[in-house]
């Protein structure tokens, strides 16, 4: 018989496995086992996450690995007189790129640094050639400065005028802003260099003070950027050669950047750079490209890297300012050694070379000058003129590294072959340009943003004695 308390539902306490006089503990027990369920769909759940958050990695990774990819070139460029478009037919060589480098200065908005660079990805070679600042190119204007066009139409006109004198237009442009170049030597921990001399410059105007002293020393991004851009000392004395010692010191400073980033420690700084790059630097290069790039260069040394000078005569004299005329027959067979992408062989007739008649005019390589004036015929010009020849009574031609490579299956140079009268030429004779020390005198020309249509200057003035100098400053000063 059963008592009262075993009848009374309310007697006993609930919850914790107590008999609730209901089924007690049996009950319970099933209702414990109705939940299990409920922890099975939970971690069903969790896993169902991790793997929907795999397949987002993986396709990410997948993307990322899709979008780093090796540049992709104009398979047919154009370029006036098709020289771009008949090397093209030949066919590219194999990861060849090349890259027009130019440094934007932060004060005038010009550009004194231009540099053509080719990437030869397959034998991991790289080399580039600087062009002077006072190189002289067939524009209309009064100051016929490859720096000027610049000014006068930005990138676009730059790239076209450097295509005219290396007979192709490069594939991509690189673009550096200089403060981009004082982050870039801060983030690699500085560079070790040894400054060529005393430096003690200062120009309120472009709020520009360069104090370094002469020797071995470890660089900052500040100081690095005064030592490239350093011309001469407020006393007036500096490189002898003009601006050519200033790029063979900048040739030199970028070699011990480049055996600096190639370091093993900064190697691991990409993300650093990638904020850099993106910050300062403005390119036709994507994304990807950069970072495949970056890549394969991260596989070289500094012995695969050769800079050099773009070959000419550096004491040419036309209207009172310092001009570099290109050397026509030691430029081409440079190209080809060096910068040429394409299976077939520049050629002479395939550039636009500005030198100066023995009489002091304009002539170009193509027969007609800028602004519709006609010049002497192109065979007569380089007879006359592809040694360098300028008005000048001192042509002295800036012997460079590998600036005139030899090559045994070099074919008889357009110079060569004409065969019409000129002056003698004196292109045999080289000097060094790296005697410090010599006083410059102020260029007196200043570039103008004449436009394409202005009237084209007198040709027919005799070119007095060269004078050397310039500004530290990457402005546009002649």
């Amino acid at each position: 018989m059963s008592s009262k308390k075993e009848n009374n539902p309310d007697f006993y306490p609930k919850g914790n496995g107590a008999y609730d006089g209901r089924g007690g503990k049996r009950l319970q027990k099933s209702a414990n086992e109705a939940r299990r369920p409920v922890k099975k769909r939970k971690g069903r759940r969790v896993v169902a996450a991790l793997a929907c958050l795999g397949i987002l990695l993986l396709a990410g990774t997948v993307m990322f690995q899709s979008a780093v990819a090796p540049p992709k070139v104009a398979s047919k460029p154009s370029l006036d007189g098709g020289s771009a478009l008949e090397l093209s037919q030949a066919g590219r060589k194999s990861n060849f790129y090349t890259f027009l480098i130019c440094g934007t200065d932060d004060g005038n908005g010009g550009t004194d640094t231009i540099m053509v660079a080719a990437y030869d990805v397959d034998n991991q070679k790289m080399n580039v050639m600087s062009i002077p600042r006072d190189t002289m190119v067939n524009v209309s204007w009064s100051t016929k400065k490859i720096n000027s066009t610049y000014n006068a139409g930005g990138l676009e006109l730059l790239q076209e005028n450097v295509a005219k004198l290396i007979g192709f237009p490069v594939d991509f442009y690189i673009r550096v802003d200089l403060k981009g170049f004082v982050k870039l030597v801060d983030a690699i921990g500085g560079v070790e260099f040894n400054v060529p001399f005393s430096m003690n410059y200062d120009d309120p105007s472009q709020d520009l003070s360069i104090h370094i002293q002469k020797g071995l020393q470890k660089l900052d991004g500040e100081h690095a950027i005064g030592v490239v851009r350093w011309r001469k000392n407020n006393n007036g004395t500096g490189y002898t050669a003009g601006d050519i010692g200033r790029i063979q010191t900048q040739q030199a400073f970028m070699t011990a950047v480049a055996k600096q980033s190639l370091t093993v420690g900064n190697l691991t700084k990409v993300n650093e750079f990638a904020k850099i790059f993106a910050d300062y630097v403005d390119t036709n290069l994507k994304t990807g490209n950069l970072i495949w790039l970056a890549q394969k260069v991260s596989g070289m040394s500094a012995d695969d890297m050769n800079f050099f000078t773009l070959p000419g005569n550096y004491a040419v004299n036309y209207h009172g300012a310092s001009y570099v005329t290109p050397n026509i027959d030691e430029l081409v067979e440079a190209i080809n050694a060096y910068l040429n992408p394409y299976k077939r062989d520049v050629t002479a007739d395939m550039l636009d070379i500005m030198t100066l008649s023995s009489g002091g005019k304009l002539v170009s390589s193509t027969g007609t000058l800028a602004g519709g004036s006609s010049s002497n015929s192109s065979s007569s010009s380089r007879s006359s003129d592809s040694s360098g020849e300028g008005s000048s009574s001192s042509k002295t031609k800036a012997s460079q590294k590998t600036a005139s490579p030899k090559r045994k299956d070099a074919k008889p140079s357009a110079s060569q072959r004409a065969k019409q009268s000129a002056s003698p030429s004196d292109s045999g004779s080289k000097k060094e340009s790296q005697a410090p020390g010599a006083s410059s005198q102020p260029e007196t020309a200043k570039p103008s943003r004449e436009p394409e249509n202005s009237k084209a200057p007198e040709t027919d003035s005799a070119a007095s004695k060269p004078t050397e100098g310039g500004d530290a400053s990457l402005s546009t000063d002649a």
